[in-house]
């Protein structure tokens, strides 16, 4: 800590980097199949307490009727977005999309009444396409509504949450989709 300079908080962020770094690795090493991980750029809060990747997934909360699936940093906001949420909304962070948890995620639709993918990607080939596959081949009637990157090439530049912000993945456009879904 002393020799990077970092205070006690940066200290906690940097140590869970490095325990999620080390799990990912050991993982990779000793998958009986190519492996392909994504180390996200800075250091976020840790969220829950295991390093175990098995499962593909993580319920970060499991409570409300709505979930929210999501990976990596789009999560982390998602979490911190519905911090002041009057409603109650549940956030899973998909971390492995290959091979997808199918049976996992399955049963936790069907108990669900709406599910959000929210994706720092576009609507095409990623976790929303993957849920509506699931959805679709597994005959589940719980509705699916994707956010996600707009489908062009973008010439803007800017900080990763201003260019998220403006390329289609508006903060507004889900509470208003969250709103609807608990005023109905």
């Amino acid at each position: 800590q002393d020799e990077l300079g970092l205070n006690d908080e940066e200290a906690i962020e940097f140590s869970n980097f490095l325990d999620a770094a080390k799990e990912a690795a050991t993982h990779c090493c000793t998958a009986n199949s190519p492996t392909y991980v994504r180390i996200d750029k800075g250091s976020h809060k840790k969220i829950y307490n295991t390093n175990d990747c098995e499962n593909g997934f993580k319920e970060v909360s499991n409570t409300a009727p709505v979930k929210i699936i999501s990976t990596g940093y789009m999560t982390q906001k998602m979490l911190k977005l519905l911090d002041n949420f009057e409603y109650n909304v549940d956030v899973i962070d998909l971390y492995r999309l290959k091979p997808l948890n199918i049976k996992s995620l399955k049963r936790i639709i069907k108990k669900s009444e709406m599910i959000l993918s929210v994706e720092e990607n576009t609507s095409i080939g990623g976790i929303g396409s993957m849920l509506c596959e699931l959805l679709v081949d597994n005959n589940i009637s719980t509705p699916l509504k994707r956010f996600s990157l707009d489908d062009k090439q973008e010439f803007d530049f800017g900080s990763r949450d201003w260019l998220i912000e403006n390329s289609g993945l508006k903060k507004e456009d889900i509470f208003n989709e969250l709103r609807n879904f608990y005023n109905e």
